[in-house]
């Protein structure tokens, strides 16, 4: 395997210290559905190139193409991306969608949350663990909101 989209991987180890994996952001309003924007795996929704916006995927990828594994860093995101659901009773993975999702409080961008904005705004009766992708998401009315916690990070970390 040793290169990937132009990158000589075996070669360039040789020369870093570390490498930053980027495993977040994976999905974006386009997709017109909600999807965890750093899920750790794929899930039972997940289909197509779907299976390969995870976590895993990146960092196997980089592995599998001669990176050693002591080398690679998992990025983790500290904040949430946001979506409208298009009914706020049809809140799960994979729901449909009509934008971004309302402007954080404090951070003020559409679409994105901080933490802290999701510890806020999502009840804990309405934050619920996507089985299989190994993260959190929840609601707060139709604002939907993928995230990582506690727990997700520790998955992270213990992969």
């Amino acid at each position: 395997m040793g290169n990937m989209a132009g990158y000589d991987i075996p070669q360039i180890s040789m020369y870093l210290d570390y490498m930053n994996v980027m495993s977040y952001d994976f999905y974006s309003l386009a997709d017109g559905f909600t999807r965890h924007h750093s899920p750790l795996f794929a899930g039972p929704s997940d289909f197509g190139n779907h299976l390969f916006f995870t976590s895993n995927y990146s960092m196997s990828t980089w592995r599998d193409s001669g990176a050693p594994a002591e080398k690679l860093l998992m990025g983790i995101a500290a904040y949430g991306r946001t979506f409208t659901l298009t009914s706020a009773t049809n809140n799960g993975v994979a729901a449909p969608t009509s934008g971004v999702g309302e402007p954080g409080l404090y951070t003020g961008e559409g679409g994105f949350w901080s933490y802290y904005e999701v510890c806020y705004n999502v009840p804990l009766q309405d934050r619920h663990w996507s089985e299989g992708q190994e993260v959190p998401y929840g609601s707060a009315g139709t604002t939907w909101v993928g995230f990582d916690n506690p727990d997700s990070v520790e998955a992270k970390v213990n992969y």
